[in-house]
């Protein structure tokens, strides 16, 4: 409350936000989701990102599938959701509470 700082004002619109860092799991084979890849709510075509890939990689322990973590709005455990890994490719995912590995 003293001072101001660079990103004071991202910083309390980020604590003002309803979203939850959730965990994805993959169900289906392609490209490794990765740091910036979209999280999109269906498999449209000209659906509307609902978030972006935190961090993610392959899941040696499920058997390489992908695995990554998203900040997302009103969804809850269960939920299907689609990563976009490449410029022609979704992966379907399902949203899981952290630690899901």
């Amino acid at each position: 409350n003293k001072n101001d700082f660079i990103g004071k004002r991202a910083m309390i619109d980020d604590t003002n936000s309803n979203s939850i860092l959730w965990g994805l799991e993959c169900i289906e084979r392609g490209p490794s989701p990765r740091p910036g890849h979209m999280v999109l709510a269906d498999e449209g075509e000209e659906d509307r990102a609902i978030g972006f890939v935190t961090s993610g990689g392959p899941s040696p322990s499920k058997g390489m599938l992908g695995i990554a973590m998203a900040y997302l709005s009103d969804y809850s455990e269960g939920d299907e959701v689609w990563i976009q890994t490449s410029k022609r490719k979704r992966i379907k995912s399902i949203v899981k509470k952290p630690v899901f590995v």
